[in-house]
């Protein structure tokens, strides 16, 4: 069908990049958020973080991703605006979502499926976009599989606009129809690091497929990380949340995070599975 051949791009449009810098490091979870100096605290009459406290966290970055902002933003006052920033503001056409998590004053992304990079997603054969009414998002336009033998549905973002010195997780969120087939061998899930030019080259075809390995650098940190899942036994007819990876924001090293969920081993035809996309949010203590 030559469906199963493709080159990861992702486009600029598609992402934020204001040229800062990250890097990945082994998680401990056990390790506590490094959230400031003291944790932000909440006003129980508003319900908004401390002004003091939430501008320290933020206040370095928010005003850069508001430039992406789909509608204006009231700036009237610093509750109304915050009060926005924790609702959460889309971005770039509704391509993504931001919002500052209330408990931490920590940055949050999500990715909708506009703003992933799906394999053969405008081929009609294969896909079909869908408009939903959802809940929290009103109505939004989301992907859903019609039928394809190779998955593949990837994402970058610069974790410098994330907060600083916080663990991340990448989280897909999708939902598999009752009726949804082919799922009998699990996806692979695979998370890296890498320059903000090599993204556009980053090759995903089956002949170079080698490249998805855990290959050491010395004493450093793997370039890929993969695992897998199996979604045989995941509930049908509800949304479900699936751990791509996690990571850690240090503005020592100017990278991308690259993310991806694949579906590819023995070949079979899937279907059935509706694509809501990508949260980037920080990690729960446990």
């Amino acid at each position: 069908m030559g469906q199963c051949a493709t080159k990861f791009q992702v486009d600029a449009k598609k992402g934020l990049d204001f040229g800062f810098q990250a890097k990945l490091h082994d998680s401990d979870p056990k390790q506590e958020l490094n959230l400031a100096d003291s944790n932000p605290k909440t006003d129980t009459k508003t319900g908004l973080v401390a002004e003091s406290n939430i501008e320290r966290l933020v206040s370095h970055k928010y005003e850069d991703i508001l430039k992406a902002a789909d509608t204006p933003i009231d700036r009237s006052s610093k509750e109304k605006l915050f009060a926005q920033l924790h609702s959460g503001v889309y971005l770039n056409q509704k391509k993504q979502k931001y919002w500052i998590d209330k408990e931490s004053g920590l940055n949050c992304f999500m990715l909708f499926s506009k703003g992933l990079s799906i394999n053969w997603v405008d081929d009609e054969r294969y896909w079909a976009w869908r408009v939903f009414e959802d809940p929290e998002e009103g109505k939004l336009e989301m992907a859903e599989l019609l039928k394809v033998c190779w998955l593949e549905v990837n994402g970058s973002l610069d974790p410098a606009i994330l907060s600083p010195k916080t663990m991340y997780e990448i989280v897909y969120i999708f939902k598999l129809y009752e009726a949804a087939y082919g799922w009998e061998s699990p996806v692979t899930l695979k998370t890296r690091f890498i320059d903000g030019e090599e993204i556009r080259k980053l090759s995903l075809q089956p002949s170079f497929r080698e490249q998805w390995i855990e290959v050491h650098v010395g004493d450093g940190e793997p370039d890929i990380k993969m695992r897998k899942s199996s979604l045989l036994t995941k509930p049908r007819g509800q949304w479900i949340e699936l751990v791509a990876g996690e990571f850690y924001t240090d503005p020592a090293i100017k990278k991308h995070i690259c993310f991806s969920l694949c579906g590819y081993e023995g070949g079979k035809w899937k279907s059935g599975l509706l694509m809501k996309g990508v949260v980037l949010r920080p990690k729960k203590r446990e």
